[in-house]
């Protein structure tokens, strides 16, 4: 991604659509499941009907399920303003100006979410006494974290001088399987923010 200290320019021609059901990760690896099942036992097991989250039909508001979509790379700050934006759309589109949403995050997301929660779509870059406004939490009913790194990531960390492996963790990276290298990494302004977990940049007092 290109890299300058304007975070919001930083930006390229790939754009976010679907999240990952499942994955090939290598010519000798089996397909995985990522999401795959997480959607089905909603849609199967739980009772929800899966919905358009930019076109909602009526009755979206109940037993409904929608997926957000976001480029992971940039900045998490970007995330959440977007994050903001679909949900106020959503309540205007179901005219449920109500609604509270139930949350459920799987990693990066949920640093995404918290700060949703607490400053909104507000951007509070390089403000250090910056106020917690809770201005998110207003549309959030319950919020779930799944493996969300909220004391940061070593394993991002590592991402920076090592380039990212799809095995994770304190194991050898292996060439082949390394699907991040390093340079690219530090480019993504995400990677920073979830090594440190400091998803509201604020500079210490």
């Amino acid at each position: 991604m290109p890299i300058s200290t304007n975070l919001k320019a930083n930006t390229d021609d790939l754009i976010a659509t679907e999240v990952v059901d499942k994955a090939k990760l290598g010519f000798l690896i089996p397909e995985i499941s990522v999401y795959e099942d997480l959607i089905t036992t909603l849609e199967k097991n739980a009772g929800y009907k899966r919905g358009n989250i930019d076109a909602p039909d009526p009755g979206g508001d109940q037993d409904t399920f929608y997926l957000f979509s976001y480029d992971w790379r940039r900045d998490n700050v970007d995330a959440a303003q977007l994050l903001a934006d679909k949900i106020d759309e959503l309540k205007k589109k179901l005219d449920k100006p109500n609604l509270q949403f139930n949350l459920l995050c799987h990693s990066l997301g949920g640093l995404i979410a918290r700060y949703y929660l607490m400053y909104g779509g507000a951007d509070v870059l390089g403000h250090h006494d910056a106020t917690v406004t809770w201005k998110g939490s207003k549309n959030v009913n319950k919020l779930v974290m799944v493996g969300t790194p909220n004391e940061g990531s070593m394993d991002a960390l590592r991402s920076l001088v090592e380039g990212y492996s799809v095995y994770g963790g304190d194991r050898k990276r292996i060439g082949f399987l390394t699907k991040i290298d390093s340079i690219a990494a530090a480019s993504m302004p995400a990677v920073f923010s979830t090594a440190s977990a400091s998803w509201d940049r604020r500079i210490p007092g």
